[in-house]
């Protein structure tokens, strides 16, 4: 299944998809619509269009993105840790330009974007769980949930050192619990780093719709 989007007059937009564990690289001169790590400097995010040919051709494969808003959006960024509690994960450099790219492409999508900076692993399923939990998500055709911090295979951390797993996420938005999202797309973008190696981990998980 696929999602299309007829917007138009718009440009391309590279979204960025590695996350380096230690302090980001310079950008190279390909690279340069890609965004300033100057979180002074401001952020254009530009959304590839879909030409009503491509449209047509695939709009029996797609999912129905009418809605206004198409959906709710959930961010959660974690950038600086307790050095006390996780002393071993340094500070995610550059995170808080990630958490506002994303903030701005999709409130560029039509969605209603929440973002939630720096929580513990408890304050993240708090989070998470609330978000299922909304009402909105009846009258909506989508959601997307970002997650943005250090990680190991299959799990992500909370600013306190204790990880969440990411099936436990996964199932929060299943029909048993999340019945309003039923036969919705649900988008799940993961960005971390993964067992000390830098890896780009940057995911989109699309829960099966049953027939």
């Amino acid at each position: 299944m696929m999602i299309a989007d007829m917007r138009t007059e718009r440009s391309s937009f590279p979204l960025p998809t590695q996350e380096e564990c230690a302090a980001k690289r310079a950008r190279t001169q390909v690279e340069s619509m890609e965004f300033s790590l100057d979180a002074d400097s401001p952020i254009n995010s530009p959304v590839l269009p879909c030409s009503h040919d491509f449209y047509f051709s695939h709009c029996q494969q797609s999912y129905r993105m009418n809605s206004s808003p198409r959906g709710l959006a959930l961010v959660i960024s974690n950038v600086t840790f307790d050095s006390r509690a996780a002393p071993d994960l340094d500070q995610r450099k550059g995170g808080e330009v990630d958490d506002e790219v994303l903030r701005k492409v999709f409130t560029e999508l039509d969605y209603h974007v929440s973002v939630h900076r720096d929580l513990a692993a408890q304050d993240m399923r708090t989070c998470i769980e609330n978000f299922c939990r909304r009402p909105e998500h009846r009258t909506v055709d989508s959601c997307v949930v970002c997650l943005l911090s250090h990680g190991v295979e299959g799990a992500i951390y909370g600013t306190d050192g204790q990880l969440i797993q990411l099936d436990w996420v996964f199932e929060a938005f299943d029909n048993a619990h999340c019945p309003l999202l039923q036969n919705k797309p649900k988008m799940f973008f993961i960005q971390a780093c993964r067992g000390g190696s830098m890896m780009d981990v940057t995911s989109c998980y699309n829960m099966p719709v049953p027939s």
